[in-house]
């Protein structure tokens, strides 16, 4: 696969190291670049994980939102159980992708949960200061 001129492109903490992703336009999807080993990768699971990858990003702006909402507790609360409920599912089906036996694959549904696990973290002090 050849890269595309005026391919979006993106390093993000949550890839594996060395990797990149980029959007292609002209076939508009997502791709990875593995630049260790030069090579451009498009596995359907790795496609997925990106998916997630994606929508765990959008709660993470959605829970720094939150914690800086003024709405009334009440509402504050409903929020909070609603991306609560909507960051497990995400990390469940993080975890129901098999990698079978690929490192690749693996490691990038590991960061990916990782990065899951840092938003439900947030997510959970966000809970704290709402319970003050």
């Amino acid at each position: 696969m050849s890269l595309q001129q005026g391919a979006a492109s993106r390093n993000d903490a949550s890839l594996p190291q060395g990797w990149e992703m980029r959007y292609d336009p002209d076939r508009r999807r997502m791709f990875y670049i593995d630049h260790n080993t030069k090579t451009p990768k498009t596995s359907g699971k790795l496609q997925e994980i990106a998916e997630h990858s994606r929508r765990i990003r959008d709660l993470n702006r959605k829970v720094l939102s939150l914690s800086q909402s003024q709405l009334p507790k009440s509402q504050l609360q409903k929020q909070f159980l609603e991306l609560n409920e909507l960051i497990t599912r995400e990390m469940l089906r993080l975890d129901g992708i098999d990698s079978g036996g690929n490192k690749e694959i693996r490691n990038a549904r590991k960061a990916i949960i990782q990065e899951a696990q840092k938003v439900a973290k947030q997510l959970d002090d966000v809970k704290v200061a709402i319970q003050s």
